[in-house]
């Protein structure tokens, strides 16, 4: 893919309009490999292949345990509604530190229940491989982590660099002080760092930051680098209660599933690409560009080394048919990719995948099934109570929320410009003249056509 600078060179009757799409597509295009919109645009198929092992489990079949009483539900936490306090001083003062390894990073995410794993070291560890550099920044109070971010950084243009900061900060305290001080550490980290061209999208419970980043010139963005609606099935419930949450299409269908001879297993590095075919099948037939099988090597390989990834392979008769490649972090397994043949549709081998990733989280006492996506548009439907239209309904999101799960709203990704002359065309006219909706068709419709036209 050719660098952004190339086309800014060779173009120099670009308007502003056009640059600016180019420097926030090249930025969004590398950051994200989630957005099947923008798989064209990324570099992950030029990584060498490699070959990595397999995280050490017992063999697996799906089975349940004993259903539980009712009124003997699993124990756990409910979906948190705002971070928890961590038993810290709270008269001790906050230190803002860019000093902290990976390790002592990492286990705090996984010691705060609103994190994300597209803020560790290992997601950045992956996105290193498309050029992506990674800081981060911590608040200390009496030595210890209360809150942080990580930014992910690359070179695109001869003015800077991008930056996103996904699912972040993270705060493991209330304290209304700390969303301010991670801001002012965050501007300054962009500026020392020539980040241009900055987006941010904050963690469920991040609304105190949203604040922040709109008093300080953010706007929310058309380019989706993660998702901002998402399914969540509680899985602290005995089974039978999950069967009867979910939709009676969704049950029958996987009866007939149970009932059609197919069979479902854990893969291993093995399989990796029995699983890519799938992915790449689907890929086909709804028109977008599947990543790499280099880049699944990769990102099984990092996550692998912690146990942090699971594959599922539904076989009819020993024929691959559907799987579904996942990451688990703290409590929650999170559908990171699906794919599906296109054959024996009728066995319904989709709904049998969804049903054997939740029986294994399930068994292991995690407790979300996080489907990682939902259609933002829809979810506000459903979460406001109105009617679904029909087109809605005939969509795979309809699908997803047959399983019983909970529809949980994110906060949307936002976005600033930090060049002089830049910044003020995107806080006036990109930022408020034009709805985020315009943008959106602009961004899809104009911009990304007219992108790959200059890149050839």
């Amino acid at each position: 893919m050719p660098h952004v600078a190339h086309v800014v060179i060779r173009s120099s009757h670009m308007n502003i309009l056009k640059w600016f799409s180019l420097v926030s597509l090249s930025a969004v295009s590398a950051a994200s490999a989630e957005s099947s919109t923008m798989q064209s645009l990324n570099e992950v198929g030029t990584l060498p292949r490699v070959r990595c092992g397999t995280p050490k489990r017992k063999p697996w079949r799906m089975h349940f345990d004993p259903p539980q009483p009712e009124d003997e539900p699993r124990p756990g936490r409910q979906i948190p509604e705002q971070p928890p306090e961590m038993s810290a001083d709270s008269s001790a003062p906050i230190e803002v530190s860019a000093t902290v390894t990976a390790e002592e990073w990492n286990r705090f995410l996984k010691s705060v229940p609103d994190s994300h794993h597209l803020q560790t070291t290992i997601w950045a560890e992956l996105k290193s491989l498309g050029g992506w550099a990674a800081d981060r920044l911590v608040l200390r109070q009496a030595g210890r982590i209360i809150g942080g971010l990580q930014l992910l950084h690359r070179q695109v243009s001869l003015l800077g660099r991008a930056g996103y900061v996904p699912r972040g900060p993270v705060f493991a305290s209330a304290d209304e002080r700390l969303p301010k001080l991670l801001m002012s550490a965050l501007k300054n980290l962009a500026e020392s760092k020539r980040v241009r061209y900055l987006m941010v999208q904050p963690p469920q419970c991040g609304a105190d930051f949203v604040s922040e980043l709109v008093a300080h010139g953010f706007t929310t963005t058309p380019f989706q680098t993660a998702p901002t609606a998402t399914v969540l099935i509680d899985l602290q419930q005995s089974v039978d209660a999950l069967r009867k949450n979910m939709r009676d299409s969704n049950r029958r269908s996987l009866r007939k599933a149970e009932a059609s001879g197919l069979r479902v297993r854990v893969g291993t590095a093995a399989d990796l690409p029995v699983f890519h075919a799938l992915l790449s099948a689907t890929a086909q037939r709804h028109g977008f560009k599947p990543p790499s099988l280099a880049y699944l090597e990769r990102m099984w390989c990092l996550f692998a080394a912690t146990d942090d990834i699971v594959m599922f392979l539904v076989e009819q008769e020993g024929e691959p048919v559907a799987g579904e490649m996942d990451v688990t972090f703290g409590d929650t397994l999170v559908s990171k990719r699906a794919g599906w043949s296109g054959k024996h549709g009728k066995s319904h081998p989709n709904s049998f995948l969804v049903w054997a990733a939740m029986s294994w989280a399930h068994e292991r006492g995690l407790k979300y099934y996080d489907m990682d996506g939902f259609d933002p548009e829809l979810a506000r439907l459903v979460s406001s109570g109105a009617a679904v239209p029909d087109a809605g309904k005939q969509t795979h999101h309809w699908f997803k929320l047959g399983f019983g799960g909970k529809v949980v709203l994110l906060p949307d990704n936002y976005e600033v410009v930090r060049v002089p002359i830049l910044g003020a065309v995107h806080r006036t006219v990109w930022g408020h003249w034009l709805s985020l909706h315009f943008r959106q068709w602009l961004v899809n419709r104009v911009l990304i056509p007219m992108t790959m036209r200059l890149r050839g």
